[in-house]
This record gives structure tokens, C-alpha cells and sequence, in this order.
């Protein structure tokens, strides 16, 4: 009975002891697998500042930094659009005017041929927008903004809307506009704004500004990289 009870108290410790063993190599199993994924995470996910430190001309801003504002204007067609126009696709998004004797024409003509560098240098390129929102909706209605943009690609498409509404869309993106008439002309007048071009990713995020000067080498490299990374 003696020996009985020795054996049964030894294969209940047995029987404990592998218990326990098992608990611990699930537990290490456990945190090797949350280790793992976590530098699998931080090699896959590199940190802001790794991103801007390979950026040549642009500056890449966090998820959480500003996303687009409700908005109700028009497009180059004259149909209502949104916001959600933004979504699904990264753009980039650019504040003019057509009658814009040079910075205007330059910038789009710059994105224009920053995007067959773009085609040509990744191998499986993600279907972009090139957006030119006019703060002179006065002078560019639709039917004076569409072939104005198509004119830079067909990538390539045109909003406006009513003064207050793209004026608050503006204001809303840190745009700055302002109006200069001409003393010697009162129906003339000239159009001052901010000449960034604005990096929007598919979840309608502001992620990057794009610095002057506009060229198009710097901007496919810094899209490039910024779009890889994120």
C-alpha cells in the first residue's frame, strides 16, 4: 500500500512537472511568435524620419497629421464631387488658375512628366491622380478648366466651385490665396496663392508636401519613396 501511494504521488508529479513544461514552451513559443512579428513590423514599417532622410524635395507628414475636410465643389465635367473623389488612389493635389502666366503651367507641365518617370521607374506603378483645384472659379468654369488640364495628361483632372466654397477648401489645406486688381483695369485682376503640391494617400490623408522648385526627377523619386514606404 506504501509503494502504492509513492507511485501514485510520483506520477502525480510527473504528471505536474510535464504540465509545467508544456505551460513554458507554449509560453516561450507565444512571446517568440509576438517577437518576431514585431521586427518583422519594424523592418517592414520604417520610421518617419528613415523616410525623410531619403527624400530629396518633399516633406513627409504622419497618418494622423490632417485629413481631407468635407467638401462639396464641382469637377471639370460640372458634376458634384466630394471628398470621397480621393479615395482608393493616392493624388496630388495642386491650387491655380488657368490664366496663371507661368507657375501655374510650369507645375503642371513639371507633374506631367514627373509621372512617365514615375511609369518608368517602378515596376508595378500605383495608378495616381494629378488634381488642379482653380481659386479663380470666376474665370474657370468647367468648360474652361477641361481642356486646360487635358492639355498636362490624362491623369490629369480639374475641380472648382463656388468662391466661398473653394476659398474654406483652401484655408482648410493651408492654402493661402489672395487677389490683386489691377489699378488701371478694374475687370483685370491677378491671383497670389501657395504653390505646394499636396500628397493625398488612398485613406483621403494629407502625407507629404512637395517643396519648391518643382522638378520633375525630385518629385517621381520622393512619390517613389514615400509610396514604397507607407
Amino acid at each position: 500500500m506504501k509503494n502504492q501511494a509513492h507511485h501514485r504521488l510520483y506520477r502525480s508529479q510527473r504528471g505536474f512537472i510535464k504540465f509545467g513544461y508544456l505551460m513554458l514552451l507554449a509560453l516561450i513559443a507565444t512571446s517568440t511568435g509576438i517577437g518576431y512579428r514585431q521586427w518583422q513590423q519594424s523592418q517592414a514599417a520604417p520610421s518617419l524620419d528613415q523616410i525623410q532622410a531619403n527624400l530629396e524635395n518633399a516633406l513627409i507628414f504622419p497618418d494622423d497629421y490632417q485629413t481631407l475636410p468635407a467638401f462639396n465643389l464641382v469637377d471639370q465635367d460640372g458634376q458634384s464631387i466630394s471628398e470621397q473623389s480621393f479615395a482608393d488612389r493616392w493624388s496630388m493635389l495642386f491650387f491655380g488658375f488657368t490664366q496663371c502666366p507661368d507657375i501655374c503651367p510650369i507645375t503642371l507641365a513639371v507633374l506631367r512628366d514627373a509621372t512617365t518617370l514615375i511609369d518608368q521607374q517602378s515596376d508595378t506603378p500605383t495608378p495616381f491622380d494629378i488634381v488642379f483645384l482653380s481659386v479663380d472659379p470666376q474665370r474657370d468654369p468647367p468648360e474652361v478648366i477641361k481642356p486646360y488640364v487635358q492639355s498636362f495628361g490624362s491623369n490629369t483632372r480639374g475641380m472648382t466651385g463656388e468662391l466661398n466654397a473653394v476659398l474654406e477648401f483652401a484655408r482648410n489645406m493651408n492654402i493661402v490665396v489672395s487677389y490683386d486688381a489691377d489699378p488701371d483695369d478694374p475687370t483685370y485682376y491677378t491671383v497670389d496663392h501657395t504653390a505646394s503640391i499636396l500628397l493625398i494617400d488612398p485613406q483621403k490623408r494629407v502625407r507629404a508636401k512637395f517643396n519648391l522648385p518643382h522638378e520633375p526627377d525630385t518629385i517621381a523619386s520622393d512619390y517613389l519613396q514615400i509610396t514604397r514606404a507607407l
